[in-house]
């Protein structure tokens, strides 16, 4: 069976998806990406991606209604992929903006979309809910892309219902998860984790981004106590690439902290990731939407204290796992930050391993998606 991923190249969650099925003999993997990710590609990501026998094709560029030359050149080349390499599966591994590729493809080629929570609960609702022609053009297509697609993979209930409520039928949307292999985590090495100023320190597990809530967690930072700040380091995560003004006006927020240790990583390899994760004396995570966030499951798997955000995320995996944040007032991460650092509840580590162990298994959740496959 031949797929073809079109996603970001740089993302550690896109190639846990992908990686699944370029390993196993019976499937070849192409991957396109937008040009903007492709030129961020370092020699050693393509040798991982290399190893994992996945197929990078030249990139596309991103979808525009203002440049319809670039938009043109790259359905062509879509079409292209797709018929040059007899491709029997097309799969988006974010659903907004890049579902709207599928209005222009053949009805012959199977589709398949992979919803991962902002891209749906925040990215396409926003255009969903705004006014003006370009907004109602791109609601348009964005729908029909959706609904040409033969099956949505989406990471939350929460997600799976609102596409409901822009009129995708429920029949072609199922609950997958990008799940995690609990015994690699277990057996990581922390020695591979990021340097950090202090041997303890927080981590604030998702890109520096507006959808990640950064001001949120400056509020709360800067409520924290000199003695947290004195003892404890906090590490950031920056988009590869990313030396956007909102970016810049980030750092120099934390910088204005007084007491306020930190650091700033990127390009983080999966062993440093979990390296990293598995060495924290406390990760948060506290973002507008989100899905089943993966960092999250290896947090659990790790038994590493952990804060969520009070989203509305799957009870049967997340209940009873973390400290919860109310994400409507920063004073409750501080609160959170001070509680997770001195008295973190024995029971929830506890309560997050047996519950990732038995919901939270990358094996279980690509099988669905590889049961999908088959029957397309």
């Amino acid at each position: 069976m031949n797929v073809l991923y079109l996603g970001d190249i740089n993302s550690v969650h896109d190639f846990k998806w992908v990686s699944y099925f370029s390993v196993q003999k019976k499937y070849t993997v192409f991957f396109v990406t937008e040009s903007e990710n492709y030129d961020l590609l370092k020699p050693e990501r393509k040798a991982l991606l290399e190893d994992a026998n996945i197929i990078v094709l030249p990139p596309i560029f991103n979808f525009s209604l203002f440049n319809l030359f670039k938009t043109f050149k790259s359905i062509a080349l879509l079409r292209k992929y797709i018929r040059n390499y007899n491709i029997d599966i097309f799969h988006v591994l974010f659903g907004s903006p890049q579902a709207i590729w599928l209005n222009f493809l053949s009805k012959k080629t199977k589709k398949v979309i992979t919803t991962r929570g902002s891209d749906v609960l925040v990215l396409l609702r926003s255009v969903c809910e705004s006014s003006g022609i370009k907004n109602k053009i791109l609601k348009r297509l964005l729908i029909s892309g959706f609904k040409k697609a033969d099956y949505i993979a989406s990471t939350s209930d929460v997600q799976i219902s609102f596409l409901q409520s822009i009129g995708v039928k429920s029949s072609k949307n199922q609950l997958i998860k990008t799940g995690v292999d609990v015994k690699k985590i277990i057996e990581q090495n922390p020695i591979e984790k990021v340097n950090t100023k202090k041997e303890k320190f927080v981590f604030s597990a998702r890109y520096i981004s507006e959808v990640y809530n950064m001001e949120y967690q400056i509020e709360a930072i800067r409520g924290l106590p000199k003695n947290i700040l004195k003892d404890f380091s906090f590490l950031f995560v920056k988009k590869p690439g990313d030396d956007s003004k909102y970016f810049q006006g980030i750092i120099a927020e934390l910088e204005a902290i007084p007491d306020l240790q930190f650091d700033v990583c990127e390009n983080l390899t999966q062993p440093q990731m979990w390296a990293t994760l598995k060495s924290s004396q406390l990760t948060y995570m506290v973002p507008k939407s989100d899905g089943t966030p993966n960092t999250a499951l290896e947090c659990m798997a790790m038994k590493t204290p952990l804060i969520m955000g009070d989203l509305d995320y799957n009870y049967e995996l997340f209940d009873g796992v973390s400290l919860v944040a109310d994400l409507s007032q920063s004073r409750s991460l501080t609160d959170q930050i001070i509680i997770g650092l001195t008295n973190y509840p024995q029971k929830c580590l506890e309560l997050a391993f047996s519950k990732v162990a038995k919901f939270g298994s990358r094996e279980t959740e690509m099988s669905k998606l590889e049961r999908i496959y088959e029957s397309l």
